[in-house]
This record gives structure tokens, sequence and C-alpha cells, in this order.
């Protein structure tokens, strides 16, 4: 049926007229639910199916680079329909178009609405034509029009002197003079340069011009009066460091320097040669504080939550989380037991009892920590405000009493613990007080366990008996069975039957290999130097080296040769730290030779 507007329809006819046309005559639409678009085969998109539009602008074509609700030299533009006004501030929300050239200082992102939530945009310098609109930074609503035409009607009533105030269309003269209530002046005088205006309670007026350096004076309901300052008054160079902090010249008060100290926007001071504290051991403690104690002569930092004063050089704490609670008074050993996972933060614990390991007792307790609380644990300087007289131990503390940790008990004691029990010194008594009056000096020292930390001892498992021996091949000391230790003087005759390998504790070795040559492998000589063995023949088969590392009685030169294939042929070979030296052998063999 026909549909029909005047030219002086409302934004709610038009958009009525718009719908229906969009539904009578528009080209074959696709509706995508999910970005809210409404395209068209010939134009793209035409429409959204939801209230808002939200425009952001970015770098990248994923919006994930610089990510803005400004388009100054942005080179994307993302668009998002959804039914909310707020913005989302996730780049993934949106649909990312590229600006040919970027958007740079001078183009903007400009909208036409024309009703039924259609839309028509544009990337430029200026807008298309007066009814476009420039994206301000909020959501657009797509159910207001812009795209509306209906020319002059006529002024709001109560503006005097302007015409016309009829409808009309054409130019439009604004002449007269309008009040104050409506946005004017209430008058029509033209300022001088370097007037400022005032208020006379019915009209804007303007002062006169004044001269080079003066202020403006008030008169209270009167003309403001241009006058010259005669004091007070501050001067500063021609120019200045961006930043520096401004400091007076002289004792004037007038004037002011630049400074090579400078205090960025987010408070970052550079350019500090030195800093100078007074004396303030009246301070206050608060986390983060910073000062100097001039009765100490410490250099204090406030730490923690605030409940931590560290002196500076005199102090270390390490940081963890307290797998049990921890408190601070009275005098509390903490030990290690593991780790936040993947954190770099340690776990820890009051001390319990049968700690086997020195290397985990880690301090004493400095602030009072909550389970699984996060906090620090002094591992060297002074505790102070905490109970340090014994009591809580069912022992008597004294000023200069070294306390230790009781593996027994897992409480801190004044009685050094006896072995097998380790014995770590956790520091001493500087002020035996109650009631968190006394101070204690942290000093933690870790009694030795041979082979535990050691770099030069290497103990395997540990036999009743066992012996320590120094090993050159290895280059550490380590644990062998007292057996082992006689069998490299001496020890019981070991006989072969077949090719073997010399064991360390075989001294004595008899050759009952049959049938042919015996081969022996002997060990590094540098391993035993000085070390003596005795090959006997019980077999007329000959006994050989593995390597050329046998020197005979008779040259220097090394060779496999240690007995001839004759019964009861032996000799006897001793390391020299290179070779397996024959330094005996059996009288009948120099007979056989001949």
């Amino acid at each position: 049926m026909p549909f029909s507007i005047s030219n002086k329809a409302g934004p709610s006819e038009i958009s009525d007229a718009v719908n229906y046309l969009l539904a009578n005559f528009a080209q074959i639409q696709a509706v995508n639910p999910n970005s809210g678009q409404i395209t068209t085969s010939s134009f793209g998109v035409t429409g959204y199916l939801y209230k808002y539009l939200n425009v952001k602008y970015a770098d990248s074509f994923d919006g994930q680079l610089n990510f803005s609700n400004s388009p100054t030299n942005r080179l994307y533009y993302g668009l998002r329909n959804n039914d909310s006004s707020v913005e989302s501030t996730l780049y993934s929300d949106y649909v990312w178009t590229e600006v040919p050239g970027g958007f740079g200082t001078t183009k903007f992102f400009w909208y036409a609405t024309s009703g039924g939530r259609q839309i028509q945009t544009t990337v430029a310098t200026t807008a298309p034509a007066y009814e476009w609109v420039a994206d301000s930074g909020a959501a657009i609503d797509l159910d207001l029009v812009t795209l509306v035409f209906v020319g002059v009607d006529s002024f709001s009533a109560g503006t005097t002197g302007f015409t016309p105030s009829t409808p009309t269309t054409g130019d439009v003269v604004l002449a007269g003079t309008l009040g104050i209530a409506n946005g004017g002046t209430n008058g029509t005088s033209v300022p001088t340069a370097g007037a400022v205006p005032y208020g006379t309670g019915t009209a804007y007026a303007f002062t006169s011009a004044g001269t080079a350096g003066q202020v403006l004076t008030s008169a209270g309901a009167g003309v403001p009066i241009w006058t010259t300052n005669a004091g007070g008054d501050v001067t500063g160079p021609a120019s200045s460091t961006d930043n520096a902090v401004a400091r007076f010249d002289g004792t004037t008060g007038k004037l002011i320097q630049n400074s090579v100290t400078t205090i960025d926007d987010t408070g970052n001071a550079s350019g500090i040669l030195s800093q100078q504290f007074s004396n303030g051991s009246a301070v206050t403690l608060a986390a983060g504080k910073m000062w100097y104690d001039g009765s100490t002569g410490a250099w204090n930092l406030g730490m923690g939550n605030g409940n931590i004063t560290q002196q500076v050089g005199e102090e270390l704490f390490v940081y963890g989380k307290a797998s049990a609670a921890i408190t601070d008074s009275p005098l509390q050993i903490i030990y290690h037991t593991g780790t936040v996972g993947a954190s770099g933060v340690i776990t820890f614990a009051p001390t319990i009892v049968g700690i086997t390991d020195v290397n985990a007792i880690v301090g004493i307790a400095t602030e009072n920590l909550a389970h699984n609380g996060f906090g620090r644990v002094t591992v060297f300087g002074v505790v102070r405000g905490i109970t340090t007289n014994g009591s809580a131990f069912g022992e008597v503390w004294a000023d200069d009493d070294v306390i230790w940790y009781n593996p027994v008990t897992g409480n801190p004691t004044k009685v050094e613990p006896v072995a097998p029990y380790i014995k770590v010194q956790v520091g001493l008594v500087i002020k035996a007080g109650a009631g968190g009056s006394g101070s204690f000096q942290v000093g933690i020292v870790r009694g030795s366990k041979l082979g535990g930390t050691d770099s030069n001892v290497q103990f395997g498992t540990l036999a009743n008996t066992d012996l320590i021996q120094y090993s050159t091949s290895l280059g550490y000391w380590t644990n062998v069975t007292p057996a082992s230790v006689i069998n490299a003087s001496g020890g019981a005759p070991i006989t072969k039957t077949a090719n073997f390998t010399l064991a360390a504790s075989e001294n004595w070795v008899i050759n009952n290999k049959s049938g042919s040559t015996c081969t022996v492998t002997l060990p590094a000589a540098s391993s035993w130097t000085g070390r003596s063995v005795v090959f006997k023949n019980m077999q007329a088969q000959t006994l050989v080296s593995a390597s050329s590392n046998v020197v005979p009685l008779d040259s220097t030169t090394a060779g496999t040769a240690i007995l001839l294939g004759v019964v009861g042929n032996w000799a006897t070979l001793v390391s020299d730290g290179t070779n397996w030296v024959i330094m005996q052998a059996a009288s009948n063999n120099n007979l056989l030779l001949e």
C-alpha cells in the first residue's frame, strides 16, 4: 500500500518509513546474530540487530596491539553490536577493519543513523554532511536518528534579538542582543585586546588591558583592578628541564632555579647525587618508610606489613610462606619445610623434634604469621621486642647465653646438643627479658657433619666399623671396609683359573689357569702408588698384563710380560704411580733363561 510522510515529519515517522522500505524493498539480507550485522549483497553492512554499537581502535588486525578508545595514529577500528550501553574492554569482542593510511591525527570515525538501527559509517577528516556525527568514545545508540533534516522551525522562546522567529529555510541571520539567561552577554561592546571579562550583575563587561607584569585584583562587587605586585613575586629561568624540581636561588624568596633532580609524572625521582638524612630516632614505623636513626647510627627501612624495621647492612631476612602458624615471641626457631610450587618462595615453620639436616634451620621468627601467611624470618641481625628469659622452655636464660636448636624437644635451648644429634647454634641472648622486652642476636652456626656438605668427602652406605680412605683417582675421601685396607698390604692368597681383573683386596695371586696364557687386568697405577702385588705360577703358562703397564727387572720400558710359563715362577710388582714395576722375581727364572 502507499506510504508517504510530510517534509516536517519527526524522527519517529521517518524511522517507521525507513523500516517499511527495508521490509518491502530491500535486497536479500543476511543476519549474523553473533556480530549483530545485517548485510545485503549490494551495500554490505546496512544495519544491526542490537541497540548499541561500540567503536574501538588498535594497531593490529585482531585489536590486540594498542587497543584504545582514541583513533589518533591508530591503523584499525573495531565494531561491536550488543544491547549494553557499557562498552566492552576486550579487543576480541570487536570486528576489526583496516583504515588505509591509518587515522593519523586528522581522521575520525563518522556515522549517521537513519532509524531501524541502520547506520552509515566512514573515516574522513571532516563530516560528509552536517548530519554526520564523529565517534565520541561512548556507545552509539542506533535507535537515535541523526539523518533528519526538517529545516528551521523557530528559535526557542526567550531569545531576544534573534531572527527569524518563524519557520524558514535558507540562511539564518542572527542579530540583536542575547540575554545572559539564554547564554548571551546582554551587551554588544567589543573587548580591547588583553581585556578580561567580568560580570556586572546584569551583563558581561570587560576591563582595560592593563600593562605587562600587572596582576588583576578583585574589587569585590566592583570592577577588577590591574595592579603592580609590590612583593612576593617569583621569577624563574627562561627555560627549564622537564619535570625538574624547582629550588630557590638566594634568600629573597623571589628567584627559583632549574635543577638536575627530576620527578616524573608517576612519582619517580632521578638525578639525586646524595641524600642527607636528619636524625629520625622518633620516626614512626611504616611499610616503605626510610629513615636514619641517630641514636644507633642505623639506616632503617620499614618492611613487611609495617611491623618490621630492617637495619640496613645489619640484618638479613628471608621471605616465605608459613606452613604452620609462627609467633615472634617468645623466641622461636624456624626451619625450611619446602617450596611454594613454581613461585620462587620457600615454606617454613617453627622447628619440630628430630630435624637431622643442619641446613634446614633458617633463622628466628621476626613477625607473627598465620598459617599460609607470607612474611619474613631473620637469618642474621637483631630481633627486638621478644621474650628471651627462657621461661617458655623451662630454662633460665641470661645475657650472653648461646642458644641452640634442641633436636629432642624441637625448642630453643642453652644446652649444647650431644652427638649423634645435629648441632645448630642460632645466636645469643643480648637482652634477657620477659613480656616481650628482650632482644636476640641471630647468627646461625651449623655444626659440621662428615660427609654431609664437605666437598672432598663422599660416603656411600655406611656400615659398622667402616674406615675412611682417600682415593687419588676419585679425588675425595670415601668409606671402605676394614678388610679392603688390610688386603691392600697383604691378605690371603687368591687363586685364579681364568683371565681376571685384579681387585683392590687381592695382593697375593696364584695363576692356575691351564691350557693357555692367563691375562690380568691391572688397576691404574696412578690410583695405587706404593701398592705391591705378588703373582705365582702353578701352571706352565705365561701370565701377562692386558695393557703395556709392566716394567721388567732388566729394563725401564713397560710391556705386558709378568711371569714365564714355568711352574713356581713368581714376581713382585709395585706401583710407581705410572706403571707396575717388577721389583723381585723367582731365581729359577734366571736359571731357565740361562
